[in-house]
């Protein structure tokens, strides 16, 4: 799984995918991969890149994104059940 802010246009997300899957296939000749009876090498891999965190400030009770920016949660190796930890900090 990972989390990132973007841009947010529908046409976008294929995009993202196909680059990722690009950028990192799932060879089976990793080490990973053939120790597991299920291969997710490479959706490991792509939320070591993706990250699994954002950090947004919060302005007048919202959340301070650019005017076209989206929370993006995608899932390397899914469908799955997700838990997600949201926590605020002040002063």
């Amino acid at each position: 799984m990972g989390l990132f802010l973007a841009n947010y246009d529908p046409t976008l997300v294929p995009d993202v995918t196909r680059f990722l899957s690009e950028l990192v296939p799932n060879h089976p000749d990793y080490v990973h991969n053939q120790s597991e009876t299920d291969p997710n090498t490479d959706a490991h891999l792509k939320s070591i890149l993706v990250g699994s965190s954002v950090t947004i400030p919060i302005i007048g009770s919202k959340l301070a994104l650019g005017q076209w920016q989206a929370i993006f949660l995608v899932e390397f190796e899914g469908p799955r059940a997700r838990q997600l930890t949201v926590q605020m900090v002040g002063d």
